[in-house]
């Protein structure tokens, strides 16, 4: 199709319930089952929005979110972008995000 078919796990984030995370890789969309509890697999109903090319998506970082694997012979492209409000400091010493540098507690 000339569009990515996105899913989003609707009102995940709301529900309270951490974002699950499988490995990362992401390779398949079928291996977030593995690491469910029943509850969140009864909530697990993925809605597809379709974007097209140029089109973004804008939404919670705790949404479940993905799409399936590109089978074409050409790239899928994407950027992430984390907007975080001015006069937010850190809350941990440890390091958040793996291949970035760890900001100290307290530090903007």
């Amino acid at each position: 199709p000339p569009y990515l078919i996105f899913y989003f796990i609707s009102r995940w984030h709301r529900n309270g319930m951490p974002l699950p995370i499988t490995d990362d890789s992401f390779k398949d969309m079928e291996s977030i089952q593995s690491v469910l509890t029943e509850e969140e697999k009864a909530a697990f109903k993925p809605m597809p929005s379709n974007l097209k090319k140029g089109e973004a998506s804008f939404h919670h970082p705790l949404m479940v979110h993905g799409s399936f694997q590109n089978r074409t012979d050409r790239p899928r492209r994407a950027a992430v972008v984390n907007y975080i409000a001015d006069g937010v400091k850190s809350d941990t010493d440890s390091l958040i995000l793996a291949n970035t540098e760890t900001i100290r507690k307290g530090q903007p």
